[in-house]
């Protein structure tokens, strides 16, 4: 079967027409790269700008973290609650037996208060003064709610030590070395 020429020609012609020549697929492959790599370039961009984003984010974070530590490092330097003044000692003693009635415990059972000298906190601008109280005959049930009592009543008291001997072992009952503390605002001159 022989082919026309001129059939041949107009199929070629129609080959080149869809496909294009040579130089244009060069172009648009080229064109095509190009849209990539700057698509590409673009995406890296963008990953850079939020990277840096990012960054500045934690910084600033970091910064806040590191102030709040300091906040909270002052605070536990500074006494939760202070009295403004030395309260005197029938203050205090009416206190306890306030507590002990509220506990219900007969007086009887407490049996001494010694006052301490005061002592200056470290590095600080407040005095503690402590004051030893001593009971025979106490549960620890009865313990508890004289502590819990006492410090609803004056939350500037705090327990500051406490020594339980069980003189009976065969009973729940202790004698009770218990030094009740309170703070008070002293500026040094």
């Amino acid at each position: 079967m022989a082919t026309d020429p001129a059939e041949s020609h107009d199929r070629s012609r129609q080959k080149t027409m869809l496909l294009g020549d040579g130089q244009s697929h060069k172009t648009v492959l080229l064109a095509g790269l190009l849209a990539i790599a700057c698509l590409l370039g673009f995406l890296q961009w963008r990953a850079s700008a939020s990277t840096q984003d990012s960054y500045m984010t934690a910084l600033h974070q970091l910064d806040q973290m590191q102030a709040d530590a300091r906040r909270v490092g002052e605070l536990r330097r500074t006494p939760h609650s202070a009295a403004g003044r030395r309260r005197p000692n029938e203050e205090l003693l009416a206190q306890i037996e306030q507590a002990l009635t509220a506990a219900s415990i007969d007086r009887g059972r407490w049996h001494d208060s010694i006052p301490q000298p005061a002592a200056r906190l470290p590095k600080g601008d407040y005095t503690r003064h402590t004051t030893r109280l001593y009971f025979e005959d106490i549960t620890l049930k009865q313990l508890a709610a004289f502590t819990y009592h006492l410090q609803s009543n004056d939350p500037t008291l705090h327990l500051t030590a406490l020594h339980l001997t069980n003189r009976r072992p065969e009973s729940d009952v202790y004698s009770i070395d218990l030094a009740v503390s309170y703070l008070v605002y002293a500026p040094q001159s």
